[in-house]
């Protein structure tokens, strides 16, 4: 059994998934679909999960490009900070405090993950994602260090909320 997007419970049987509103859901009719009766759901009719053929392989190939930038995200800023100080004309504290700072993005990031259940996993992980990736390509455009930590606290905000 699992939750799903939109009030809808998830129950393995007869080799699939099928879907039911959880509000139809009655302790008696769970018994009875884990049984194995026909009749499991009252007053509702399920539905079969049906994806396109290969649909769930490439959600997870997306999952796992995302995943990959965001540990490469994660490493590169921490090799490339003494370049970017050099870059910025920045000392040590200024890059340590704008470092910080983009830090306090990936802690924000979870007042957005919160958003999925009102809204849905796939459009806010969508939204992260088009989030992180125009943030990122921001931040090459970057002028200064301020910009360079607004739009890296951005991105890390979009990254984490896409994990």
């Amino acid at each position: 059994m699992r939750a799903h997007d939109g009030g809808v419970l998830e129950l393995w049987g007869q080799n699939r998934w099928i879907a039911c509103p959880w509000q139809t859901l009655s302790t008696a009719s769970v018994q009875r679909f884990a049984a194995g009766s026909s009749s499991h759901f009252a007053g509702a009719a399920p539905r079969e999960l049906n994806h396109a053929p290969g649909y769930l392989r490439h959600l997870m190939l997306f999952v796992c490009c995302c995943t990959m930038f965001e540990g490469y995200d994660v490493l590169i800023l921490g090799l490339s900070l003494p370049h970017i100080g050099k870059e910025f004309n920045a000392h040590s504290d200024a890059l340590g405090y704008g470092l910080s700072l983009i830090s306090i993005g990936t802690m924000l990031a979870f007042a957005l993950v919160s958003l999925a259940d009102r809204y849905g996993r796939r459009r806010i992980f969508l939204s992260a994602v088009t989030g992180y990736t125009l943030f990122t390509v921001l931040t090459a455009f970057s002028s200064g260090l301020y910009d360079f930590v607004a739009y890296q606290f951005a991105a890390r905000l979009f990254m984490v909320t896409e994990i």
